[in-house]
């Protein structure tokens, strides 16, 4: 007889996609965004001072991002990496959730560089739902994705006598190792981080947070059309 019961249990979605050629012109792509003056969004420790430099010494050190500086779905060259990850993310999350009438897209989309060393702090991605995503380079065994329980500082405040400390939980972090072609998607409050890229070779993500428009009869039309994650912060 099993005495334990888990409740309340937060769902991450785990994919792989295997076009080669596709992901190729993803990768290039990237690094095409990579290169442009506008893209001068740091990483690492600067991530949380919100800092923006044209130092290339600075973006080969910390790592940069687009983020900052653009919203690449509404990017005519980037419109095919938006489609694929809104009907990837459709049918990862529809093999356990009815959707019939969701239709999904993407509300914001953006690529980061993380090169040896570089890392982004925890954080949320606020006014969206779910977010998510793509690896286009990543060497395996050389990072991690960590996700954190939300509830971490009550499930730590108290422990049996410092020998169980996370008792009677299962412990509050969770570590996802990472590589090429895996697409993660997760609720966009969970909290996440990444810990430092060991290898010599660019860590090359796009990152994205979904929009859900329901159609429903039973509803008056939306005017003006979803509302999108304009104002979202934060990057994995």
């Amino acid at each position: 007889m099993t005495f334990k019961r888990d409740i309340f249990s937060v769902p991450i979605f785990q994919g792989n996609h295997e076009n080669k050629v596709f992901h190729e012109k993803l990768r290039q792509l990237c690094y095409k965004w990579k290169n442009k003056p506008e893209t001068n969004g740091l990483v690492s420790e600067s991530w949380d001072l919100g800092r923006q430099s044209d130092n290339q010494e600075e973006k080969d050190k910390e790592g940069v991002t687009t983020f900052l500086s653009s919203n690449l779905r509404d990017h005519p060259e980037w419109r095919e990496c938006a489609n694929f990850i809104a009907d990837m993310s459709t049918h990862m999350l529809t093999e356990s959730h009815n959707l019939a009438n969701v239709k999904i897209s993407v509300g914001n989309l953006w690529t980061t560089f993380y090169p040896q060393g570089g890392y982004i702090p925890q954080h949320v991605h606020g006014n969206c739902l779910m977010s998510g995503v793509y690896y286009v380079q990543a060497e395996e065994n050389t990072c991690d994705i960590v996700f954190t329980d939300p509830a971490w500082i009550s499930k730590t405040m108290l422990n049996l006598r410092g020998v169980l400390k996370e008792f009677p939980t299962e412990g509050v972090k969770f570590h996802v190792p990472i590589k090429e072609n895996l697409m993660l998607i997760f609720p966009a409050w969970l909290p996440h981080h990444t810990l430092q890229n060991k290898s010599t070779k660019d860590r090359i993500i796009i990152s994205f947070n979904l929009v859900f428009d329901v159609y429903d009869d039973s509803m008056p039309p939306l005017e003006g059309g979803p509302i999108l994650c304009t104002n979202c912060k934060g990057t994995v």
